[in-house]
């Protein structure tokens, strides 16, 4: 158990929470259906038009247009029967309003055409806000003070750990890693529990489609328990544009899943000589996406360099294979020397267009994947204290060099 990285993982899974929370703007269409919007601003002038923007939360955020309405005596109104839930705002005269509504809602707006970008919206009769309430009392808060006593928990174990380890007592350096692996299991067991409950209890919830639609974005959650959730929303739900996009994800997600065939690929390393992925059949493969820029991916880079000083003479073979998402070549290298990694690394310098980010799904960094011998999938999306522990379940420890000397 390395400084700290237990507290890594626990303030990694805050960041996806909140972002999750983030999204979860919802509302329950047997509560509400329509999107009215009506507005008398100031210095609009009549026969103009006056455009309602309006963008589903999916993978691909854009505003698009959705309607348009004429000013008449200074006013204007849009009503719209079961729209999307979606975030909407206003374009007049090809000046957007900065602020949004989530609907369905109701939305009075005020302000003047001068300055159109900092319109007030009133939102009434949104049911989106008791939605919001409601998650974050039944899933939210009972997850985020678990995480407290965790975090607290971990802080007074790494004291306790850094005395073994300068004592070099290897048995309780391991009874403590034991102790704080079982902790975080115990911690996801009840997370995952709670998005259990909240999904068997709330199927008509918009919400459901806005927290799956970041739970498959950042793979948070086991893909089958994110179906299983998915498929206890109602019909409606499911076949909403944001259902319909997650649906699609999930198939997708599937085709790169514990046990199915690793996609093959083809990329130049530090020195422009191209590998592909099969060349490095026949031994375990980490497959490790990262860039020089992302500060997460860089403070993995340490548990990573662990577990390759471990188990890279292990019998069965096992290395790892970076994925670079920069752009700078010298920044890039900076990095790989920066934090002493030794492995292979590969990168066409284009970011999030390199091609392999496209067959993995990667939708954000650090992201990987477990490829075993024969090129099947093992796992993924292994973080801190997970990647080592994975290993020592399929590789085992015997005979290994302790490398925390």
């Amino acid at each position: 158990m390395r400084t700290n990285k237990l507290k890594k993982t626990v303030l990694d899974l805050r960041l996806l929470i909140i972002t999750a929370i983030s999204a979860v703007w919802a509302t329950n269409l047997t509560a509400q259906d329509k999107l009215t919007i009506t507005g008398s601003v100031g210095g609009l002038v009549d026969g103009e038009k006056v455009y309602l923007m309006g963008h589903v939360p999916v993978m691909k955020n854009a505003f698009h247009s959705k309607d348009s309405t004429t000013v008449k005596d200074g006013a204007f109104r849009f009503e719209i029967q079961q729209p999307e839930v979606a975030h909407y705002k206003l374009s007049y005269k090809g000046e957007n309003s900065a602020s949004t509504v989530l609907g369905p809602a109701t939305a009075a707006v005020s302000g003047t055409a001068a300055d159109w970008k900092n319109l007030q919206f009133a939102v009434t009769q949104n049911p989106a806000g008791d939605d919001l309430k409601l998650f974050e009392r039944e899933v939210t808060e009972p997850i985020n003070k678990r995480m407290q006593v965790l975090e607290s928990g971990s802080e007074e174990l790494n004291e306790k750990y850094m005395k073994a380890y300068e004592a070099k007592d290897k048995e309780a350096m391991a009874s403590m890693e034991r102790e704080s692996m079982n902790a975080y299991r115990e911690y996801e067991r009840l997370r995952l529990a709670d998005y259990d409950r909240w999904f068997a209890n709330h199927p008509n919830s918009l919400a459901n489609m806005l927290i799956l639609k970041d739970i498959v974005l950042t793979k948070e959650s086991p893909i089958e328990r994110a179906e299983g959730w998915f498929q206890q929303s109602s019909k409606r739900l499911r076949e909403s544009q944001v259902g319909q996009q997650i649906a699609a994800r999930m198939k997708q997600i599937k085709g790169i899943s514990e046990g199915a065939v690793a996609p093959d690929f083809t990329l130049p390393d530090t020195e422009g000589k191209e590998y592909s992925l099969s060349d490095f059949k026949g031994k375990y493969v980490f497959l490790d996406f990262w860039a020089s820029w992302c500060g997460p991916c860089r403070g993995e880079n340490p548990n990573v360099l662990a577990a390759y000083n471990k188990y890279k003479d292990h019998e069965k073979g096992f290395t790892v294979l970076g994925i670079s998402l920069d752009k700078s070549r010298d920044e890039w290298i900076k990095a790989i020397e920066e934090d002493g990694m030794p492995w292979t690394q590969l990168s066409e310098l284009t970011g999030f267009k390199t091609p392999s980010v496209a067959l993995y799904e990667i939708a954000g960094i650090p992201d990987n994947y477990l490829i075993d011998p024969n090129g099947i999938i093992v796992a993924s999306n292994l973080r801190g204290a997970a990647l080592e522990e994975k290993l020592d379940e399929i590789l085992g420890q015997e005979g290994l060099t302790d490398t925390r000397k």
